[in-house]
């Protein structure tokens, strides 16, 4: 299972912490404290990132410097680091890779990291300055 109790995560509305996980759903608790409870797993998934898993992340290393097999595979495993989607660098070799691998590619995974991407730049800039 992706999630694990107490670990920090962030998804749109924001950063939050697994209070309580039990099969099939999972109590959590926002930084401004509000607490939700989420029935369908799966689904959330799709749509959060472990904060853990990355924290040290941006200091290692450049996407730039990984081969082609590793970033398609975290391509097709919607895997890729919020900093790869962030740098220009980095998100043209993602592209690079996509387009030398385009049937490897299926199109609604393509979507949900272009709006991860979309979502990440907008969080990044809010006001668009």
């Amino acid at each position: 299972m992706f999630f694990k109790q107490g670990n920090w995560y962030e998804n749109r509305q924001g950063k939050f912490q697994v209070i309580e996980l039990s099969s099939g759903k999972m109590v959590i608790r926002y930084e401004n404290g509000m607490r939700c409870t989420i029935n369908n797993l799966q689904l959330h998934e799709r749509i959060v990132r472990n904060i853990q898993d990355e924290k040290y992340a941006v200091h290692v290393t450049c996407l730039c410097n990984w081969g082609d097999a590793e970033i398609l595979r975290h391509i097709q495993g919607e895997s890729l680091p919020s900093y790869a989607l962030l740098n220009n660098c980095c998100w043209r070799r993602v592209c690079q890779v996509r387009g030398r691998n385009f049937s490897d590619v299926d199109d609604e995974t393509w979507i949900d990291i272009c709006t991860r991407r979309g979502y990440l730049l907008e969080r990044q800039n809010p006001r668009g300055f």
